[in-house]
């Protein structure tokens, strides 16, 4: 369209020149080019204007921080202080005449850092004080980490600098070699040039000025540390050894398992180990977590594939300590993020473990009982090894912690990371409530049920051991498996009324509403059960009625609010503007339908049964873990969109000296290591 090959037209020197040669649909282009230039640069000053107050807010931060510090040793005196450690920590005792302490008192306050505190009976004499030097580390550590943030925050913007100006140039050459048109040069020195992102001179001020402060006071000087703390690692690694490990890992598990599956489909075993169901069971409970793990990985790889932030959105939560100065604060820092090839490592052992296990009980390889109990202590081994070298100590930290959290729903702010991990626990319902089952098997039956025989192995040939099926099922104790089944909602629940007390926003309390129909329901169905299942009769209505409405709610709330499905002005029916998965449309109306379907997965326990009963619990809980697999996908699209939306790329870490006051605890390597 825009060609004119072999065109004599005389070269311009300006671009209004050039565009008196050009024919209405070369002008369209120009005119699409300016349209562009506008709005790059009105982002790109936006950004700037943000860049600068942020930077501005962290200059006198700091500022504060080097008071802060001198008040500190102002308070000190250099005679008749004693510095007394105890279990790591350092207090400063001293005695000072009334005079000088309210002096040094009022000048310490009069900085906001609240860290001068008495101890004792005070006289007209003397006083003795306390102060804790933990509050300048925390604002100290709390304040490194804001420059690290606000630097690649500069980062970004600096590379949307850098990335526009070269899709400029290669518009304009792509013209050029179309055209034979002279317009590279021309409209690049007219137009783009004296653009402020072309320059980018004050964001380039800001940057090398972080690095100055960053090396001056976080690295005692040393630029080439700060340096390496300031970027990311660029390099791209290719984690072979990674990947073969995990290949020889779930290749040996496919052996085992087929094994074990071969023995355990043999008459013969069936017939001579009574515990052959019990240890079926037990297996089905601990292989739905390892299998969810596995699947998680799958998340990871389809989210880096798709350029999903997933680094970012998992990237903060915070642990509160309703003590003086005790406030946990860490962060996925990306320096140090597994990379999704390095995350398979330890679920494909794991279930490399689990997969032998079950083959050696169902091959009576020794006591068949024994064998789960190995794997537990495998499994707790390989997760809380505290060397540093051993399968990605921080990210195994990070997860566990992440985890203990939960325990403590409602005592702290909540972020992304806290309720996507109690989402995937809600979806593991099945294990949860039946750790009872396996507790109780254990405790009744072994070592050993009867006095004779071998104490390990005897109760795996004991016909006794069925009894299980009634001393621990739960039609007789279904007041326990429904209090562990609930947890996970009831966590939920905590964090959302937790958020809408921090928020006020009605939807939090709506969220809080899902769960809490989750909590009826599950009542419902296991007092249904502990009645003897009738198809008929009150617990069969009521159990019915809660689980439907249950089951709507959930629906509603999945593709409404966290798939942010249903859009208007949406390409595709029933989704939503922008989309992710653009390559695979008919896996959005798949995942709709599937999760309708999943989420009343509760119709197969209506049928009677025996054996069959369990056999269905065992694949209801299946569908369950692979429906929220499904759901992890379109989450974080949902949640990487809304971040677009809102250009959210670096966390805003909150300023010790004017927010309100939240203290943080680094990682080992951002410990106090002078400069300040």
């Amino acid at each position: 369209m825009l060609s004119v090959a072999g065109s004599t037209m005389a070269p311009s020197s300006s671009l209004s020149q050039l565009l008196q040669q050009l024919s209405p649909a070369q002008r369209k282009f120009f005119k699409l080019l300016d349209t562009d230039l506008e709005r790059v640069e009105s982002f790109f000053l936006e950004r700037e204007k943000e860049a600068e107050e942020r930077h501005d807010k962290l200059r006198e931060q700091l500022d504060e921080l080097v008071a802060h510090r001198q008040r500190i040793y102002d308070i000190l005196p250099s005679s008749n202080s004693r510095v007394l450690s105890k279990r790591g920590r350092f207090i400063h005792v001293y005695e000072r005449n009334s005079t000088d302490l309210r002096a040094a008192k009022s000048s310490f306050v009069s900085g906001r850092s609240g860290c001068f505190t008495t101890v004792g009976k005070q006289t007209s004499e003397s006083t003795k004080v306390t102060l804790d030097p933990r509050e300048y580390q925390v604002a100290k550590k709390k304040l490194k980490k804001a420059v690290v943030e606000h630097y690649r925050g500069l980062e970004v913007l600096n590379n949307y600098r850098v990335l526009n100006l070269v899709g400029f140039r290669k518009a304009l050459k792509k013209f050029e070699k179309v055209t034979k048109l002279p317009a590279l040069t021309i409209y690049m020195s007219e137009k783009v040039e004296p653009s402020a992102f072309s320059s980018g001179a004050r964001v380039g001020n800001m940057i090398r000025e972080m690095e100055d402060i960053y090396a001056a006071r976080f690295a005692r000087g040393d630029r080439r540390t700060a340096m390496k703390r300031l970027r990311l690692d660029s390099r791209v690694k290719s984690h072979y050894m990674s990947v073969f490990r995990s290949g020889t890992y779930l290749g040996l598990a496919v052996a085992a398992l087929s094994a074990g599956i071969y023995q355990c489909s043999l008459q013969h075993t069936r017939e001579t180990l009574p515990s052959w169901s019990v240890l079926l069971y037990i297996y089905a409970i601990f292989g739905m977590p390892v299998l969810l793990a596995l699947l998680v990985g799958v998340n990871i790889n389809v989210w880096a594939h798709e350029r999903i932030n997933y680094p970012f959105i998992f990237g903060t939560f915070s642990i509160i300590h309703r003590m003086r100065l005790s406030l946990w604060f860490a962060e996925l820092d990306l320096r140090t993020k597994m990379d999704p090839r390095q995350y398979f490592e330890i679920p494909s052992l794991i279930t490399c473990a689990l997969a032998f296990a079950f083959w050696l009980s169902f091959s009576r390889f020794g006591p068949p009982m024994l064998w789960p109990l190995v794997w537990l202590a495998v499994v707790l081994v390989l997760l809380l090894n505290p060397l540093p070298r051993f399968m990605s100590r921080s990210s195994r930290w990070w997860t566990i912690r992440n985890l203990a959290k939960l325990f403590l729903s409602g005592a702290f702010p909540v972020d992304f990371t806290s309720f996507w991990f109690g989402d995937q626990l809600c979806s593991l319902t099945f294990t949860l409530e039946n750790l009872y089952f396996f507790s109780c098997v254990y405790a009744n039956y072994f070592p050993k049920i009867s006095g004779g025989g071998d104490a390990v192995s005897s109760p795996a040939y004991d016909p006794r051991i069925q009894d299980a099926w009634v001393t621990c099922a739960t039609s007789r104790n279904w007041g326990i498996h429904y209090f562990i089944a609930i947890l996970p909602y009831l966590m939920r629940l905590v964090q959302c009324v937790r958020r809408y007390r921090d928020t006020k926003f009605l939807g939090n309390l709506l969220n809080a509403g899902k769960y809490g129909s989750g909590m009826v329901s599950l009542l419902c169905y296991h007092y249904w059960i502990y009645s003897g299942t009738p198809r008929q009769g009150s617990s069969f209505v009521f159990f019915c009625f809660t689980e439907s409405l249950s089951s709507l709610y959930a629906c509603a709330w999945d593709l409404i609010v966290d798939w942010s499905l249903f859009r208007s002005h949406a390409h595709y029916p029933l989704l939503r503007p922008d989309l992710i998965y653009t390559s695979q449309i008919a896996s959005y109306y798949f995942a709709i339908i599937t999760n309708i379907l999943v989420r009343f997965i509760w119709v197969i326990y209506i049928p009677p049964g025996g054996f069959s009963f369990v056999l269905r619990s065992v694949i209801a809980g299946l569908l369950e873990l692979l429906r929220r697999v499904q759901w992890n996908f379109y989450r974080l699209e949902s949640e990487h969109l809304g971040n677009m939306d809102q250009y959210r790329v670096t966390r805003e870490v909150p300023l010790p000296y004017t927010l309100e006051y939240l203290p943080d605890m680094s990682d080992d390597d951002d410990d106090d290591d002078g400069g300040m």
